[in-house]
């Protein structure tokens, strides 16, 4: 016997439910054409501050993480009703949207690391 169709929720009502933590604004899905031939030139760095170097759009790294199981089901939850959403891009875009308020409160952004990450459990 065949399953009933599952309803759909409202693309943005679950996308801002899912980023709300991070603040009031919603982060648009990036589309998923591929980059344009002659990209804009970055806008130049303001004075006394470096010009953060980004890989270009096409390079990623893996990374492995430990999420609760609650948040990686909203998660694939969300990305399953948005087209055109992937999970990598919604982390990408949560990451960024929480760096970037992490050095708004901080005033300038977070110097370079000066060696490896800690690695293990941490000791409490």
């Amino acid at each position: 016997m065949p399953s009933a169709p599952h309803k759909r929720q409202p693309q943005r009502r679950v996308l801002e439910e899912l980023l709300a933590a991070s603040g009031p604004a919603l982060v648009e899905p990036t589309p998923l054409d591929p980059a344009p031939l002659d990209p804009a030139p970055a806008p130049a760095p303001a004075a006394g501050r470096a010009a953060p170097v980004a890989p270009p759009p096409a390079a990623t790294s893996r990374l492995s993480i430990h999420l609760p199981p609650a948040v990686l089901d909203r998660a694939r939850d969300t990305v399953y009703h948005l087209p055109g959403f992937t999970l990598s891009g919604l982390v990408a875009a949560a990451l960024t949207r929480e760096l970037d308020r992490l050095e708004q409160q901080r005033g300038e952004p977070f110097p370079a690391r000066g060696g490896p990450l800690r690695t293990g459990r941490p000791i409490r």
